[in-house]
């Protein structure tokens, strides 16, 4: 846009409130501050208006004076980042999102529009983690799909062991009873041979991946 085209900066006075209101937000985190950071900065600098965000970006005058206080506890990235969820988040209608987070809408920004919503709202039916709605993303599929259900089993066992060191006491293996002990044996023998035949999958499939010499 034309510098010459865009308003002058708002005053210091009104940018000294906006930067108490977003250091105030900082102190929550995760999708709604990201909501309410974006809410205020489009009332506050762009008239309330998404329109008028749509336009001028951050090239604004007061939004590019805002980013560059040394007093204001979040970076320029994070300020664009939240509008563009705000915007996208009320341009779908203020879904109720009860899974997705930043990361989760962030994936999604550099797609069309028009392919937004879907993916998101499969992304919230299935519970993908960012890394599967990632992936489904670069797949660049038009019709997003659920992932098989063994994909979803070792991610759920990933993010359980990658929260806290699930074998840490093992110590306490001898305080089981002999028949607590037998059944536990028995189930991580079957979740082995299971594993076993998902590795073996898995490498079958990474191997017709590979071109053969001559190819």
């Amino acid at each position: 846009m034309d510098a010459q085209l865009l308003p002058a900066p708002l005053a210091d006075g009104v940018l000294d409130e906006v930067t108490a209101d977003i250091n105030e937000l900082t102190r929550s985190a995760g999708l709604g501050y990201a909501l309410q950071l974006g809410a205020l900065l489009v009332t506050r600098l762009y008239g309330n208006s998404l329109e008028v965000w749509r336009s001028r970006g951050t090239a604004d005058t007061s939004f590019r004076k805002l980013a560059r206080r040394e007093d204001l506890r979040v970076s320029k990235t994070v300020l664009h980042r939240s509008v563009q969820v705000y915007e996208l988040y009320e341009r779908l209608g203020r879904p109720d999102w009860k899974h997705l987070g930043v990361s989760h809408v962030a994936v999604v920004l550099a797609l069309p529009h028009d392919k937004q919503g879907g993916i998101l709202h499969a992304a919230e039916s299935c519970q993908w983690t960012v890394r599967e709605l990632r992936d489904q993303v670069q797949s660049g599929v038009s019709t997003p799909t659920k992932p098989a259900g063994f994909v979803r089993s070792i991610r759920s066992m990933e993010r359980m062991l990658a929260r806290r060191n699930a074998f840490a006491d093992l110590d306490r293996v001898q305080e089981l009873s002999i028949e607590s002990a037998r059944d536990l044996f028995a189930t991580v023998a079957s979740m082995r041979a299971q594993c076993e035949q998902l590795e073996h999958a898995l490498a079958e499939r990474l191997e017709a991946a590979v071109p053969t010499s001559g190819q």
